[in-house]
């Protein structure tokens, strides 16, 4: 989480950061990523961002298995 008072360009380097993981390391079953900075569920702040993530179909995903929980990877990203 950033702190109060967070830069817009924080938050999109955290946004650019996941986005960048999910295109590497879970490729197999990644189509595509959409990424938005300064808006949230929770509405408009330079604080908010949020990513899309459109997946393969089932069929052509190579590992069925990695559905697990990212959350110690994202743990991380609270510095920037």
């Amino acid at each position: 989480m950033l702190p109060t008072g967070a830069t817009l360009e924080q938050t999109q380097k955290v946004v650019e950061e996941v986005q960048r993981y999910f295109q590497e390391n879970e490729k197999e079953a990644v189509e595509s990523c959409m990424t938005i900075s300064g808006f949230g569920f929770s509405g408009r702040s330079q604080t908010n961002g949020m990513l899309f993530i459109k997946l393969k179909d089932w069929h052509l995903r190579i590992d069925r298995s990695s559905s697990g929980s990212r959350t110690g990877y994202f743990v991380a990203i609270d510095r920037i």
